[in-house]
């Protein structure tokens, strides 16, 4: 019969794992949980179809046809994951994807821009902010193709607007009446009207006939 001492650490160790592992799974449940809502996002999303000048002005660094990194950088699940690794300094892990970019053809380009950057040397930091950049005016870009709100022109203001003639139908006098200018005319006939309906300014309320 083994030792109590030894049969509690059994227990424990026991223990021990079986929570380390309920803590493993509950972890790996969120990450599908949020790989799940993340390609849920991105089966909606309506690519850009960006035309190839765009692109080269805005991640102008490309890789040949026949360089290493097209076979690191591939499209899984609306985003490309990298790996770089530079030897005993370890290996550096980035990330572009369709919704950041805009188009998957963009998310390839700008990580093998990043990769790269990253084999001429440049810092982890810096290439991250590369990517920001770049990520950047393409949104700018596809903003732009929306455009200002409208905005009416200027025959067409002209147009709404009634013209002075317009506004004085109905209140114009005939040739040579001396009435006050409180007096209305609309056909042929006169009306006395308050001096605060009248185009004219008046103190007179009312014109006797």
């Amino acid at each position: 019969m083994p030792p109590k001492g030894s049969t509690k650490a059994a227990a424990a160790k026991a223990a021990s794992a079986k929570g380390k592992a309920k803590a493993k799974a509950k972890a790996a449940s969120k990450v599908a949980a949020k790989e799940a809502v993340d390609n849920a996002v991105a089966d909606t999303f309506e690519e850009v179809d960006f035309p190839s000048e765009v692109l080269r002005r805005v991640i102008p660094k490309d890789a040949g046809m026949h360089h290493v990194v097209h076979a690191k950088v591939r499209l899984v699940d609306h985003k490309c994951r990298v790996a770089f690794s530079r030897g005993n300094k370890g290996v550096i892990w980035f990330t572009t994807t369709v919704e950041e970019c805009g188009s998957s053809a963009a998310a390839l380009r700008l990580a093998r821009s990043m990769f790269l950057r990253l084999e001429e040397g440049a810092s982890k930091e810096e290439v991250f902010g590369y990517k920001d950049e770049c990520c950047r005016q393409l949104q700018e870009y596809v903003a732009s193709l929306s455009g200002p709100p409208a905005t009416p022109h200027q025959g067409e203001i002209a147009a709404s607007t009634p013209s002075s003639q317009e506004r004085n139908r109905g209140t114009k006098r005939p040739h040579g009446d001396t009435t006050s200018p409180g007096t209305v005319w609309a056909a042929g006939r006169r009306s006395s009207v308050s001096s605060a309906a009248s185009p004219y300014p008046t103190n007179n309320l009312e014109r006797a006939t």
